[in-house]
């Protein structure tokens, strides 16, 4: 009953359009999905490592949305809200991304990834006194993912990794980089295609290797669900 649940309301939406007062970033444009944007005053607030940079090391954390059986989007861009430790007035130029399924199967299958300049603008809120910021990509060409045919349908899971792995720039031996998580959706848009409790951590310095955020030592408020978007169009 729980999967017909879900599923019936991931199709609802994603083919039909929700109302919120304020909507998701305005850089979500063709807005496919947005999972909701991050509230720091919230108890489960929290920040996940998300990054490959030259002090910290490389860090990803994906989340996931369910694409049900028989449909498909055009997939054209995607964004992290990402909060920026030690980074004043460092400007992002690049970041990897990465589309998987199967995930928790040693990785799964790597689907498609790339590495694109990015788009970065203020959201204006922030974590413990550290900015976060919308951090986006364009995919050039657009990729198209399918459903497929079995039920429910397929779920795939993304990653924008920032990079920072210039040794002349000296911020990128002390930048981190957290993508947020969402623990209202608020503003979010067709949000219901993220199912809870599918983010997975791939931080191998600290023996998270492909593994479920819920058994990672956070509790399921925390990492239900991130504070991501995809942009682009259903094609069916």
């Amino acid at each position: 009953m729980k999967w017909v649940l879900f599923t019936t309301v991931c199709t609802l939406s994603l083919l039909v359009s929700s109302t919120q007062a304020q909507g998701p970033p305005k850089i979500c444009n063709p807005c496919l999905f947005y999972g909701g944007d991050f509230n720091p005053s919230d108890p489960n607030a929290e920040i996940f490592a998300n990054e490959n940079t030259i002090g910290a090391g490389e860090f990803r954390t994906y989340p996931a949305i369910t694409i049900p059986r028989n449909h498909a989007i055009l997939l054209e861009g995607i964004l992290f809200q990402t909060v920026v430790k030690f980074g004043e007035g460092q400007r992002l130029e690049q970041a990897t991304w990465e589309i998987r399924t199967d995930i928790l199967s040693n990785g799964g299958n790597l689907i498609s990834y790339g590495t694109g300049a990015v788009s970065m603008k203020p959201t204006g809120r922030n974590y413990l006194g550290y900015p976060e910021y919308t951090v986006a990509v364009k995919l050039n060409p657009p990729i198209e993912l399918d459903g497929g045919s079995q039920y429910p349908g397929t779920e795939y899971w993304f990653d924008l990794i920032p990079q920072c792995t210039n040794p002349q720039n000296g911020y990128c031996s002390l930048t981190q980089y957290f993508v947020s998580n969402t623990t209202q959706e608020t503003n979010g848009f067709r949000a219901f295609a993220q199912g809870g409790d599918q983010v997975v951590l791939d931080w191998p310095s600290l023996r998270d290797n492909w593994t479920q955020c819920g058994e990672s030592g956070y509790n399921g408020q925390q990492c239900d669900r991130l504070s991501f978007g995809l942009m682009g169009t259903v094609v069916q």
